[in-house]
């Protein structure tokens, strides 16, 4: 539990002190549909299937904290320090080092009691993480013009 407090602690510090390179609104999706995303994997993998867990086997309230705080925090960094003007050779770049270092967050909390394994394997939470990062990266970069309501319609939206 030590490890999800003091994570969620310094993501929030980043999150309030970083340079706001997308809109309110920009952030808003990416937040809720991290949200969602990761409720739907978490459903199959963890409770249908009961490959990996949080905390322990039964349904714990701290898993509120993961899903309302921690992914949407990472997500919220990730999406903002895209370098969505740069290179396709940058993207992924960026994308390869989230991965790791999300996989490599995974294998600590492994250690704190805040993940557990039961039949999963590290390999499929590099394969899962590349997909989720390109996935939020899709969505964000392609389907949010479509989706989210353009913030030159609303004087001062960009928080900028």
């Amino acid at each position: 539990m030590w490890l999800l407090i003091l994570t969620i602690t310094i993501l929030l510090i980043i999150i309030y002190v970083m340079p706001k390179n997308i809109t309110k609104s920009e952030a808003l999706f990416s937040v809720f549909f991290s949200m969602a995303f990761q409720q739907l994997v978490d459903c199959y993998l963890d409770f249908k299937y009961d490959l990996y867990g949080y905390f322990s086997v039964d349904v714990d309230s701290e898993y509120i904290l993961v899903l309302l705080l921690l992914f949407p925090a990472f997500k919220l960094v990730f999406i903002n320090f895209f370098p969505f003007g740069l290179s396709i050779r940058s993207k992924v770049k960026y994308i390869l080092f989230w991965t790791v270092f999300s996989t490599l967050y995974e294998y600590g909390s492994l250690y704190t009691s805040l993940f557990y394994y039961h039949g999963w394997r590290i390999e499929w939470s590099i394969a899962l993480q590349l997909m989720d990062m390109y996935f939020i990266f899709f969505v964000n970069g392609k389907l949010k013009s479509k989706i989210v309501i353009p913030s030159d319609k609303f004087n001062g939206f960009i928080i900028r």
